[in-house]
Parts: C-alpha cells; structure tokens; sequence
C-alpha cells in the first residue's frame, strides 16, 4: 500500500517569531568579531537563520554560517537539526523509533530478517533478566564474568542499548592472563569489568558484541585498528522502494577508538561518497577555532589519499542498506552505519533521526530528492 504524503510543516506562531529575533540578534552580536562580518548584514543573515531556517547559535557558529566568504545563495547547503528533526518525524512513526534506537531491539530484529550484523553476545540489564545466546541468562556477578572468560570470544564490543555519537561505547581484548584491556590499555579483571556494568545505573542496558575489523584498505587508509563505518541515508518512496540519497565514511585520526565525528569535536573526519561508485571526496575536518570546517584531501598520520579513495565492497554495502530500508518499514528514513569488512558490508546501527550532513554542504541536494519522494 502507497505510504501517505507527510503533511506541511505548521507555521510558526508570530511570538515564537518575535523571540527568535532576539535571540538573532544576540548570535550575531556574538558572532561578528569572530567572522569579521558588519552588524548589520550579520543581523539580517542570522534573523534568517534562527527565524526561519530554525538553526541555533551553536550551529551557526560551528557551521561557519556567518562567514562573508558564504554567500545567501550557499545557505541551502545547510540544514538545521531541528529542521531535519522535523521532516524525520513526518517520514518516521514514533512508535518504532525503538526498533532502531535501542541497540538490543536493533539486532534481534537483524537477526530475525537475516540482515548481517556484528555477532551479538549478550545483551546485560543489570538486575533485570537479558539475554545470553547459546545458554541460559546469567543471574549473578559470578555468572556473568564466567560467561565473559568462557563463552565469549576475545574482541569484544560493549556498547550502551541507547546512546549516541559514540558515548560510551567500550572497545576489549582479552590478554593472556584472563583479564579485558580497553584501547588505552587499561586492564580489567572479569569480575571488575562486571561490576563496572552494574554499577552504571544511568544506562538502560548494555549490548555485548564481538569485535570485527575494517578491510584492509580502511586499515591502510587510517592506520588505524579501529573500526571505521560508512553512514549510508536511505528513503524509501510512498510505494515502499529503498533510494540512497547520501553516504560518507567516518575516518579514524589518531588514538581514537571510535569513528564518530561529532561535529569535529573528535578529532576525526569524515568525507562524502559518491553514491555511483563509492569515490571519496575530499575530507572535512573541525576547525581549530571553532567556526567552519577544514578540507584535507590526505589522511594527516598516513599521509594516504582521502580524496579519490575507493571504498571496498561498495556495491554490496549499498544494496545491503536499501535491504535493511525494506526490512525496517514503516520507518522511511534512516541513516545506516555500515562497517565494510574483509568478508563483506555489515550493519552496525541505525539511526532513526540521523543529524544532516552539513560538513558536506550538499543539504540542497538531500532536501530536493526527499521533496521529490515523500
């Protein structure tokens, strides 16, 4: 059955508007000196940017948006999140946010759909019951570490069932004397890596999972041993077919054992795919003064070509993600984490409200094809 067309957004209230304003006018009192920018001009590009377009301070800043270089006919470039939030919440049912968002519920419903995914172990709910594959589910502290030494392979990922931009996400490896190393090296004993789970009560659940690697072009690329995914952004139309409208690669710079950019707060970048072939362009990079994004068309600690780079197993990566898209309707529009392996693409997140790409500065393009199928 034919999806429903999202109705229009609503107008905003002329109060919301009359606030928004104000607020323009302390971003760009704020902003001026930073971008070098006349008041005015400032004033009238940030009234349009809080008002309308519906960008914060903190985005306009980070995004560079009132640099004089940017010209008014760049702004499509850009979305604000509160703006995509908007056009997400029309394409996808609050009901099955949890479907993605919960990272339990995310791979069980792979697994169900026979959707390839990093193995999933165990999923830890402190003193509530979990689940534990192959055997019963732990009840104990003892029981857990037990399962931890003897049933689990020695890579290990542990990760929050809801979180994002990579909080705490834990990556282990079993050393020779029984105990797990964080990427920083620290060692735990079984019984305290345990007792560091249930002791985290702000965490509604813990998903564990065997660690897999990058290919070994993503390895080379970065020189780094931790996994790096492709974000691939899927819509499916009001028939129900899978379109890819986006993709980049999340790079790995430095000692960081996450790939998550965070818009440039990391210390990783990321750089767009073309959606044919799988080609890197150049990668964006945060800027050290906090406005705008940098280009860098070499990795800066291999000094291998970002730009030009071509990502392995594209072709099945992308068919793996409008797969998934059919598999998770009704939701409509979702961003996919991807890691491309030695063996192959494998999903590993879902992301229901995937922030828009603005380092890329191709929101216009995005926006058009979402206009055209939704």
């Amino acid at each position: 059955m034919p999806h429903p067309k999202p109705a229009p957004l609503k107008k905003r209230r002329p109060d919301h508007v009359l606030r928004d304003l104000g607020r323009a006018l302390r971003v760009a009192a704020r902003f001026t000196p930073v971008f070098g920018r006349g008041y005015v001009p400032a004033v009238r590009r940030a009234a349009r940017l809080v008002g309308r377009e519906l960008f914060t301070a903190e985005e306009i800043l980070r995004l560079g948006l009132l640099d004089p270089a940017l010209s008014a006919d760049d702004l499509p470039r850009f979305t604000s999140r509160r703006a995509m939030t908007l056009i997400e919440q029309r394409l996808n049912p609050e009901a099955w946010r949890v479907v993605a968002e919960d990272k339990g519920i995310f791979y069980r419903h792979c697994a169900a759909h026979d959707l390839p995914t990093p193995p999933l172990w165990a999923l830890f709910m402190g003193k509530r019951p979990g689940w534990a594959r192959g055997r019963p589910t732990p009840e104990t502290r003892e029981a857990w570490a037990g399962f931890l030494e003897s049933d689990c392979p020695a890579g290990l990922v542990i990760k929050p069932c809801f979180g994002g931009y990579g909080r705490g996400v834990q990556v282990f490896e079993r050393t020779p004397d029984r105990r797990f190393a964080d990427h920083t090296g620290q060692a735990l004993r079984t019984v305290e890596l345990v007792d560091r789970l249930y002791a985290d009560g702000g965490i509604r659940g813990w998903v564990i999972q065997e660690r897999i690697h990058n290919h070994p072009d993503l390895t080379r690329l970065s020189g780094s041993p931790y996994l790096q995914t492709a974000r691939l952004v899927t819509l499916c139309d009001r028939q129900g077919q899978p379109h890819l409208l986006h993709a980049h690669l999340k790079v790995i710079i430095g000692g960081n054992a996450i790939d998550n950019f965070h818009h440039g707060a990391t210390g990783n970048v990321t750089a767009r795919a073309d959606l044919q072939h799988g080609t890197l362009f150049a990668a964006v990079a945060g800027n050290p003064r906090g406005a705008g994004y940098l280009t860098a068309s070499k990795h800066p600690d291999t000094g291998e070509a970002i730009e030009g780079f071509r990502l392995p197993f594209w072709a099945e990566a992308c068919q793996l993600a409008k797969t998934a898209a059919r598999e998770f309707l009704p939701l409509r529009f979702v961003g996919w984490d991807i890691a491309l392996t030695g063996n192959g693409p494998v999903l590993v997140e879902a992301n229901w409200n995937p922030d828009p790409p603005n380092p890329h500065r191709n929101l216009h393009l995005l926006r058009a094809k979402i206009e055209e199928l939704a």
